[in-house]
């Protein structure tokens, strides 16, 4: 099959395919720029924001590594959305900041994002302040 043949077989159905995945594409990094979520869109209330400063980061590592890290910085500021009713409920204590290096192998210097934990549903985290932190191995 020669390339001319190859483009013009199912030339219009290639064209529309195309444009569709273009469109796609389009929209995917529109929302990803303009910080997009879904629950913001089609909520009925306005969500109000609350902050939680100086929550501790800990560590999630594989089970049975006995390596000590320390973490730089040691304590994060989380922001989070919901429903006002749902937020008075929410204490810090409810918040776990962590990162994760169950899969990592070896860790001399790195950085790692800081995820979350909200055990409350209505409740969406916003910004964490720093979104990544430096883990550095203590050698003994």
């Amino acid at each position: 099959m020669s390339f001319r043949s190859f483009i013009r077989h199912n030339f219009w159905l290639k064209l529309f395919s195309l444009m569709l995945a273009t469109l796609i594409w389009f929209t995917v990094v529109y929302w990803r720029d303009n910080d997009f979520r879904l629950s913001q869109a089609f909520s009925s209330s306005p969500l109000t924001p609350r902050v939680f400063s100086r929550l501790p980061v800990s560590i999630m590592t594989r089970p049975g590594d006995g390596k000590a890290y320390r973490l730089i910085p040691a304590e994060v500021t989380v922001t989070v959305a919901g429903d006002e009713a749902v937020l008075t409920d929410l204490v810090k204590k409810d918040i776990r900041a962590y990162v994760d290096l169950s899969n990592v192998g070896h860790v001399d210097v790195a950085s790692q994002l800081v995820k979350l934990h909200i055990p409350l549903a209505g409740v969406i985290p916003v910004k964490v302040v720093p979104p990544i932190v430096r883990i550095e191995e203590i050698v003994p």
